[in-house]
């Protein structure tokens, strides 16, 4: 059945925890109703948010080359992820 909603987590970064942090994010999801990896990217934005401003302190902000061209692999990295997931789910690009 064609999905006219587009992708918007297309991008896996693949981030490795420890076993007790991978355990409390599990039952916190599990707690909450929520996938593993609903929670985890609400764990990441918080995070980031919280980590931002010390990161800009100690390394001044992004520049913007190194965020565009960041921004870009990524961006491509998702589509050939999503385009893989559609291929191997057999949907078409369309779909």
């Amino acid at each position: 059945m064609p999905n006219p909603i587009p992708a918007t987590y297309t991008v896996q970064i693949g981030p490795t925890y420890a076993v007790d942090t991978a355990a409390e994010l599990t039952a916190w999801a599990t707690v909450q109703g929520l996938s593993v990896s609903k929670l985890t990217r609400e764990a990441t934005e918080a995070g980031l948010a919280l980590l931002r401003a010390k990161f800009i302190a100690e390394h001044g902000p992004i520049p913007a080359k190194v965020l565009a061209d960041a921004t870009a692999e990524v961006k491509a990295r998702g589509d050939r992820q999503a385009a893989r997931k559609r291929r191997n789910s057999g949907q078409t690009a369309t779909d």
